[in-house]
Formats: structure tokens, sequence, C-alpha cells
């Protein structure tokens, strides 16, 4: 296994990503479709916060319901993403290792990584499930079954 692979051979490229002024209604119907459970949110190209599937279940009703018209404008005149997201962000740069992401998603509270240039510029995502999956490929290859 090598820890030592630069995480841009891990992460995800172009990540979907929300901006503060998007609705969270909208943002929800990302997550849903998307299958995703963290959406960067971006001013522009530069990282400014991060909202996930949980964020928006805490509010405790499912804008994506038939029949939920009240709670998705309930949720957009009330709400913003700007107001929700998770504004300091713990990241990794791009230049970091598989290690280090694994040393920083072990530490736990978040199961996501979002990956900046040296510019703050967001360039990727990397999660616990990337790090699991890895981990799987690796040892599943005849060389770690030696």
């Amino acid at each position: 296994m090598t820890v030592d692979l630069p995480i841009a051979g891990l992460m995800s490229k172009d990540p979907v990503c929300v901006r503060t002024d998007q609705k969270i209604s909208d943002v929800w119907q990302i997550l849903v479709q998307g299958r995703i459970h963290h959406l960067p949110v971006v001013e522009g190209d530069r990282l400014v916060g991060i909202i996930s599937t949980l964020d928006v279940a805490k509010l405790g009703i499912c804008p994506l319901e038939d029949g939920h018209m009240l709670a998705r404008q309930f949720l957009d005149g009330r709400l913003s993403v700007e107001q929700m997201m998770t504004r300091n962000v713990i990241s990794i740069s791009d230049r970091a290792s598989v290690r280090d992401a694994a040393r920083m998603l072990s530490a736990g509270g978040f199961h996501s990584l979002p990956v900046v240039n040296e510019h703050k510029r967001l360039v990727g995502i990397v999660t616990s499930t990337d790090l699991i999956a890895y981990l799987l490929d690796t040892l599943s290859t005849p060389a770690a079954l030696a």
C-alpha cells in the first residue's frame, strides 16, 4: 500500500459545489440526487464553507417529498446556505499524501476533506469512503497478499 501517494491520485476532481446564494431546497436536491453527503461552498473558486446531508437533515423536514412545497418555501425563506454551512472548514493541501488525509479523517468529527491549492482554490475532495475504497483496492492486489 502506498500511503505516501499524493492525495491528487485519490481525490475526486471537480467536486459538485454550491454557492452561498443558492436555495437550501436546491442544496438538498443536489445531495439526494447526486447521492453525495458533502458539498463544498464556494465563492468563485475559493472554498468558504461546507454543507452536509446531516446539516439539512437536522431541520427535520424533507423538502423533496410530494406535497412539501410549504417545507421548501419555509426552508428557502428562512435559511440560507451561508447560515447553515460550516465556515471553518478543515481542508487539505493538494500537495498532501494519502497518509495525511487518513490521519486527519481518523481524528473524527468529519468525513470529508476539501482539497485546496496554495491559493485556497478548491481543486477536489477526498472522503472517508475514498480512503476505505483505496485500502480495499490496495489490499486486493497480488503484492499486498504476498
